[in-house]
């Protein structure tokens, strides 16, 4: 939204479309970054018979109605 405010191109249609450009770069990198990051392994499970397990059990049927 800034960028159309700011007056480097002169022409209204390529300020748009070289801002358009600009955010779609931005956000292929990010995606790009974000999905090259390594997966963690999940550390916390849920152990059978634990509070957790009882909480989450809860919250399911709660949920289901």
């Amino acid at each position: 939204m800034f960028w159309t405010l700011v007056p480097l191109v002169d022409n209204d249609f390529h300020r748009v479309e070289i801002g358009y450009l600009g955010a779609a770069t931005l956000l292929c990198a990010l995606l790009y970054w974000l999905y090259r990051q390594p997966l963690r392994r999940r550390e916390a499970r849920v152990e059978p018979g634990s509070t957790e397990e009882m909480e989450l059990q809860l919250a399911s049927a709660d949920e289901a109605g």
